[in-house]
C-alpha cells in the first residue's frame, strides 16, 4: 500500500510534533474463475495467480470484471461459485501475491510456489464446503491482526515453504478443525520456551491459550504451568498460569503470564514477553513492566491496566484482544513502536507517556485521556483515535509517526478518512 500523507491543523501541535496517516485502500471481494464468463469456475480450476486472468468480482462466476492482480486489502475466494468439486493447484508463480482474506470453500485447493502475504484484519479460512481442507505449499507472510480459521472436520495444511511474521502481527487460531504445519519457521522446531510466541494464540473467550505445535504438527492449545504469583521468580523461559492475584516474587522475569482469576492487583515488578488476561475480569498490573523485544499484551477475555511505570528497557508493545489495556500517567514509557491490532489501548495526557517510537493503528482503538473525568463509554469501533476528557488542543514534544491502516479517525473535533 501506498501511504497518503496529510497534515492535521485542526488542533494544536506544539513542539513541531509531526502525525502522519496513511489512509487504507478500500477492499475489494474476487473470486477465483477458470472458465470465464461461463456459471461457475469450473470443476477443476487451476491456474496461476498473477498470470491468468481468473479474478473475478461475480460471485456466481458469470460475466463479471476479470483481473490479474490482487492487493493486500482484496478478500480472495476459491472460487467463484459451487462447482470446482475436484482437487486443483493454483500457482503463485515466482512472485508475492498478495490478499488480505483468503477463504477456500469448494474443492480442494493447493496454492504452490511464490509467497503469499497476508495483509492487516486478515487471515485464511476453510469453510465446511471445501472436501477436505486446503494446502499451502509456498511461503506465507502476515501482517497486522490475523485469524485462521477452519471449519470442524476439515483441514488447512501449512507445507512446504517459509513463515514470516512482519513486526507487529498476531494470529489468533480460532478453528474447531484442524491447521496443521511442517512449514520452516511455522513448525516445532520453531517453537520458544514451548509456544509459538507470545503473539500466537488458539481459541477464543475464556478459553483462548497460547498457541503450540503438537507432536501431531498441529496448532494447538498451550497448557502453561500453574502457579501462585507468590511463587513466580526468575524463570524467564516459563509460560504461567494463575488463577489469584497476589506480590510477585523478588526479580521476576518469565516468558508469558496468563491470567484466569478474580478482578484485582498483580504487585511487583515484572520482566515479561506476553500477557494474557482470559478471566473475564479486570487485571491491574502495578509495578514497572521491563524486558526488551516486544511486549505483547492480550486482553481475550478481560482488560488489563499498568498503573504504575508501565515500561522500562527496550520495550515495543502489541496489544491484541478485544478488551482494553490502560497505561499509566507515569513518565517512563515504551522506547520501541506500538501497535495496536484490536480493543481500546487508553493512555495517559502525554502521548510520550506511552511512546518514544512511532504507533501503528491497525484495528481497534486508541484513546487519549486528559482528565480524570472520563465518562467515555467503554467499546470499540475499528480503526479510531479518540482523546476523551476536558482539552480540545493537542501538544506534544519531538516527532511522533502515526500509521493508520483501517477506518476512520477522529481526533478532537476533527475526523479524517
Amino acid at each position: 500500500m501506498k501511504p497518503k500523507f496529510r497534515h492535521i491543523r485542526s488542533f494544536v501541535i506544539a513542539s513541531s510534533a509531526l502525525l502522519c496517516i496513511a489512509s487504507a485502500e478500500a477492499q475489494s471481494t474476487l473470486y477465483w474463475d477458470a472458465n470465464g464468463s461461463t456459471a461457475g469456475s469450473g470443476d477443476t480450476p487451476a491456474g496461476t495467480w498473477g498470470t491468468d486472468n481468473f479474478w473475478n468480482t461475480d460471485s456466481a462466476g458469470g460475466a463479471g470484471t476479470f483481473s490479474t492482480a490482487t492487493t493486500s486489502t482484496s478478500n480472495l475466494f476459491f472460487s467463484a461459485g459451487t462447482d470446482a468439486v475436484n482437487p486443483y493447484t493454483v500457482g503463485l508463480g515466482a512472485g508475492t501475491r498478495e490478499a488480505r482474506l483468503v477463504t477456500f470453500e469448494d474443492g480442494t485447493a493447493t496454492l504452490n510456489n511464490g509467497t503469499l502475504s497476508l495483509g492487516n484484519q486478515g487471515g485464511i479460512t476453510v469453510t465446511a464446503n471445501t472436501v477436505t481442507g486446503a494446502t499451502i505449499s509456498s511461503g506465507l507472510t502476515i501482517s497486522g491482526a490475523q485469524t485462521f480459521n477452519v471449519a470442524a472436520s476439515r483441514i488447512l495444511t501449512l507445507n512446504t515453504g517459509t513463515f514470516t511474521r512482519n513486526a507487529g502481527a498476531t494470529l489468533n487460531v480460532a478453528n474447531t478443525g484442524t491447521v496443521t504445519t511442517t512449514m520452516t519457521g511455522l513448525d516445532s522446531a520453531s517453537l520458544v520456551n514451548g509456544i509459538i510466541g507470545p503473539w500466537a494464540s488458539f481459541g477464543s473467550g475464556a478459553s483462548t491459550r497460547y498457541a503450540t505445535i503438537d507432536g501431531s504438527n498441529n496448532i494447538a492449545a498451550f497448557t502453561g504451568t500453574s502457579s501462585t504469583v507468590a511463587a513466580i521468580g526468575n524463570t524467564p523461559t516459563v509460560n504461567y498460569e494463575v488463577a489469584a492475584v497476589g506480590t510477585l516474587g523478588a526479580g521476576a522475569n518469565i516468558n508469558t503470564l496468563r491470567y484466569t482469576g478474580a478482578a484485582g492487583t498483580i504487585a511487583g515488578a515484572l520482566t515479561t514477553r506476553g500477557i494474557m488476561n482470559v478471566s473475564g475480569n479486570a487485571l491491574t498490573l502495578s509495578g514497572t513492566m521491563t524486558g526488551s523485544g516486544e511486549l505483547v499484551v492480550n486482553t481475550a477475555n478481560g482488560d488489563i491496566s499498568f498503573s504504575a511505570a508501565h515500561a522500562a528497557g527496550t520495550y515495543g508493545l502489541v496489544k491484541t484482544g478485544s478488551g482494553r489495556l490502560t497505561t499509566s500517567n507515569a513518565d517512563t514509557t515504551f522506547s520501541g513502536t506500538v501497535t495496536v491490532n484490536g480493543g481500546v489501548l487508553q493512555y495517559g495526557d502525554n502521548l510520550n507517556r506511552l511512546t518514544t517510537g512511532n504507533i501503528t493503528l491497525n484495528g481497534g482503538v486508541i484513546e487519549q485521556r486528559w482528565t480524570a473525568t472520563n465518562t467515555l463509554a467503554q467499546g470499540s469501533s475499528a480503526g479510531q483515535i479518540r482523546i476523551i476528557g476536558g482539552e480540545s488542543g493537542f501538544s506534544e514534544n519531538g516527532n511522533i509517526g502515526l500509521t493508520w491502516n483501517i477506518g476512520a479517525v477522529t481526533w478532537g473535533s476533527a475526523t479524517f478518512n
